[in-house]
């Protein structure tokens, strides 16, 4: 594994067992074989390689924290107590103390839980926030009862993307259904199209995209000061009360999110200018990291679609689109535009360009939850073994729980995404065809 960042951010993305060397022997090549493995969902085969790491290394806080988390998956519960105790000898920092907290509280150690909650303020967690209002027994899960008539307060945190915001608040109209009156704490890229969607709520906005736990802490503060709030719930929290299985999701509304309408007319106005059906593409997440690395596309995985449909004119909805070098531009279709629009920093815009879609095909990335919350047909392609995604499919079929218009397709391996993308866009391209619809949309993670 000596190569440089390139080449290993290359092998990151087309992340497989055929790029671990055989034979690995030094400390650091065992560490990144175990977080391939790990990614991989080769628990037994990471943890394995873990250990080996340990043997040349016990004094490492990222390597223990590994173990803990990999033994958990694997239910290895002396495993678990064996590396805690290593930790707990050690100088640990926020993230391992993190760790240590959920292993007690997943094994129901809820007082001691707690203790690490308290102790390390600087963590700010659902259990730390409830006990700022007198509730420090209450470690565990939400139920309707805690909230039901109750004025509370809904937090999110740097932790959760704009796409887990965005999933998540599909769930949101039940929660403010059943309390008497809802604070919600949103990201600042998120304030004014939570304001327009859910007007009875009361919206307060975060210092940024990117806040500190001290940040945080201060302004829930400000809010205990201020108002009257029963209950704290951190936004992942609300699938535990109003998502405990599948039929929590049926029969909800297929559009929540409202986009500006004066911005949505003006790309209405400018996207019609292009012939035939407006797709959009978009190939990678904004975020590089090994759990996401391997569900990367790259633009000319689109261009058989695009060449496929040249009466069609296919848009970009990549977020911090590379600037194309004039060889480049040579082999781009010319049917591909690119649009002068900020995707990252300004969501309001993004929301009305996507708003004036038709379908969206996509792994998932905020782009495509976004397009699902807005009402817009979505589809998303993944590879086979995309865990992550699971455990949001309907069982038996493929479904989304969190939207009724979102539907997940896999493809069997890298080789093939170009193939299933093309596939599927001349599916959801001839079922538009000929009717009066605006556009199509694709994403990709």
């Amino acid at each position: 594994m000596r190569e440089n960042q390139k080449e290993y951010a290359y092998r990151v993305l087309k992340m497989s067992k055929d790029f671990l060397p055989t034979n690995l022997s030094t400390y650091p090549d065992l560490v990144l074989g175990g977080k391939i493995l790990y990614n991989l969902r080769e628990y037994q085969e990471s943890f394995d390689m873990f250990e080996k790491a340990y043997q040349k290394n016990d004094h490492n806080l990222e390597l223990l924290s590994l173990l803990i988390t990999v033994a958990s998956f694997l239910g290895k519960k002396e495993k678990i107590y064996f590396y805690f105790s290593k930790i707990e000898s050690i100088d640990s920092n926020v993230y391992t103390h993190n760790l240590i907290a959920y292993i007690l509280f997943q094994d129901g150690r809820y007082e001691e839980a707690l203790n690490y909650f308290l102790k390390y303020k600087s963590l700010y967690k659902p259990a730390y926030a409830r006990s700022k209002i007198g509730l420090t027994n209450n470690l565990t899960p939400m139920s309707l009862d805690l909230i039901k008539g109750k004025n509370l307060l809904i937090y999110s945190d740097s932790k959760m993307g704009y796409g887990d915001d965005v999933m998540i608040s599909s769930l949101h109209g039940e929660i403010f259904k059943l309390c008497s009156k809802v604070t919600l704490l949103v990201k600042p890229k998120l304030e004014h199209l939570f304001r327009r969607s859910f007007p009875n709520v009361n919206i307060v906005s975060l210092p940024s995209s990117t806040p500190t736990y001290g940040e945080i802490d201060t302004i829930i503060s400000n809010i205990i000061r201020d108002q009257d709030i029963d209950n704290i719930l951190y936004n992942f929290e609300i699938i535990s009360v109003v998502g405990k299985n599948y039929n929590a999701f049926s029969n909800k509304e297929t559009s929540y999110l409202e986009p500006c309408h004066d911005m949505q007319k003006i790309w209405e106005a400018r996207i019609n200018k292009f012939s035939g059906l407006k797709i959009g593409i978009c190939w990678e997440s904004i975020k590089l990291s090994f759990g996401r690395a391997r569900y990367y596309y790259d633009v000319s995985d689109f261009f058989d679609l695009m060449k496929n449909n040249p009466q069609h004119t296919f848009i970009s909805l990549q977020p911090n689109v590379q600037k194309f070098s004039k060889s480049e531009k040579n082999i781009l279709p010319k049917n591909f535009e690119i649009m002068d629009i900020d995707l990252v920093d300004n969501l309001d815009d993004a929301a009305a360009l996507i708003s004036n879609l038709d379908i969206v095909i996509s792994p998932a990335t905020y782009i495509a939850y976004l397009s699902a919350a807005l009402g817009i047909e979505t589809a998303c392609i993944s590879p086979h073994n995309c865990t992550i995604l699971k455990w949001c499919v309907l069982p038996e079929t493929s479904k989304s729980v969190w939207y009724p218009n979102l539907k997940f397709y896999w493809s069997k391996n890298r080789n093939q995404v170009s193939q299933v993308i093309t596939d599927i866009g001349n599916k959801y391209i001839k079922k538009i065809e000929g009717k009066s619809k605006k556009t199509i949309g694709c994403s990709a993670f």
